[in-house]
């Protein structure tokens, strides 16, 4: 088994969702960040990915304010798409070959009291609400309809969609909803039952398409057990070692499971692998805030961002996007994120600006899964001034002069003569301002909000 390098997104992707149409392309949606004070409400950007051409399409977009949770196929290359607004009230919207349009949700339901949303390919939508009540709409431009009223003192917490089933945990137990009755029933606890942790899910393929795996993730391992529909009853599997994160089933029967860090599992029901999980090849690890550059000779550089919460990197790998192949090269001389990284006229990478989140004494509160406090930080935030060059003929990273302020969130732009502008960007904390090295030349000041500078890379 091996893993294959897509084209690269044409936009970066904070977080979105995306599923195959029916005619072979990839629908992607992303979530693209509002501004700094209001972040979570931004635009939603809608793509799709052509395989015979290897080639991303702009289809259409929702303007701000608009945060998107689900995106889900209707059938006939039509996509529902599901998010909220400002208010954090529930927003819908239908995309098909004649552009977006809107749609019909639950009224004055926040995105909170929605546990799921099931699409058929006869174009119903079926909205599942915190309180167990269920309302269907025949079609997403029409306004749904109560169809199971709620169950008296109970209220869901979890909820999977697989196969046009429903299975749900409530306050009191498990529950199963079936397209056929349009009614909650009553099921079996899983083995090990664990309140505290969420819930992953992957429909089993192969020759049973009626068996569901439901991971459990928590604090100390992640359980897993394989549900039967029609039987209602569960079957205990190995663990997945500490990879929790993606369940997909693959077309024979096996489960895929992938987790953040790149940790890769396979398991089967066949004899030979003993019900177990076996360790597969990692996926090159992109983390959350890193940049990714291509470089000249078609490779990408990825540099920087988050590991976990909120721990920044400085480490740097080289990726191949045609053979899936990567290395680690020199990392850089501090961890950033937000920073920006661009290639110049002689194939090196000038990285400028961002922030360090590493300024923290206590690293073992992300263990309990609980926020950091104050006393575990001793500076918090650090917004760098400081510029940096990597070289691609030797893997290393040489300093480049310094901002005459700490820059962050930033936009680069390569002008003509070889040297970069950044222009807009804002520091979050500043330290103290130093002008050393490089070439700095003033261009026309922007509004308070942005500013533009232009430096010259130091030659190589």
């Amino acid at each position: 088994m091996a893993w294959r390098k897509l084209a690269p997104l044409p936009i970066a992707m904070c977080s979105g969702d995306g599923v195959e149409l029916d005619d072979g392309r990839i629908f992607v949606g992303i979530q693209v960040p509002g501004s700094p004070s209001n972040w979570r409400y931004g635009e939603a950007v809608f793509i799709v990915y052509e395989p015979s051409t290897s080639l991303w399409t702009e289809v259409a977009h929702v303007p701000a304010p608009f945060n998107l949770q689900r995106v889900l196929p209707l059938g006939r290359n039509e996509v529902f798409l599901a998010g909220f607004d400002q208010d954090s009230l529930i927003s819908a919207f239908t995309w098909s070959s004649n552009g977006l349009t809107k749609s019909f949700p639950p009224p004055r339901t926040p995105y909170y009291g929605v546990r799921g949303v099931l699409t058929s390919r006869d174009r119903t939508v079926t909205w599942f609400l915190d309180d167990t009540s269920v309302l269907r709409s025949p079609a997403p431009d029409l306004a749904p309809v109560l169809i199971a009223a709620a169950r008296p003192r109970e209220s869901l917490g979890y909820a999977i969609v697989a196969a046009q089933h429903v299975i749900a945990r409530s306050a009191r137990g498990w529950l199963l909803w079936a397209p056929s009755s349009s009614m909650w029933r009553e099921i079996a606890s899983p083995p090990e039952h664990d309140r505290t942790g969420g819930l992953r899910a992957a429909l089993l393929e192969g020759d049973r398409v009626d068996r569901v795996l439901i991971a459990r993730p928590n604090r100390s391992n992640t359980s897993a057990s394989i549900f039967s529909i029609p039987t209602d009853t569960w079957q205990r599997i190995a663990s997945p070692h500490d990879v929790d994160r993606l369940f997909a089933a693959l077309p024979d029967g096996r489960i895929l499971a992938v987790d953040a860090t790149g940790r890769t599992t396979l398991w089967s029901a066949a004899a030979t692998m003993d019900l177990s999980w076996h360790r597969l090849a990692a996926v090159p690890q992109v983390l959350a805030g890193a940049t990714v550059t291509p470089l000249a000779d078609g490779r990408l550089l990825v540099a920087g961002g988050n590991v976990g919460d909120a721990q920044t990197s400085a480490r740097a790998i080289v990726v191949d996007p045609e053979t899936g192949a990567w290395a680690e090269t020199g990392a850089m001389s501090t961890p950033r994120i937000h920073h920006t990284a661009t290639l110049l006229a002689d194939d090196r990478v000038l990285v400028a600006g961002g922030t360090d989140h590493n300024r923290i004494i206590d690293v073992t509160y992300w263990r309990s899964m609980t926020m950091p406090r104050p006393a575990d930080y001793d500076e918090g935030l650090i917004d760098h001034d400081s510029l940096e060059v990597w070289d691609p003929r030797t893997g290393a990273w040489s300093a480049a002069g310094r901002f005459p302020v700490p820059l962050t969130e930033q936009t680069a732009v390569v002008l003509q003569d070889g040297r970069v502008a950044f222009v807009g960007g804002h520091a979050r904390r500043r330290v103290p301002k130093r002008m050393a090295g490089g070439h700095w030349t003033a261009t026309r000041r922007g509004s308070s909000a942005a500013r533009s500078s232009g430096i010259r890379p130091p030659r190589a």
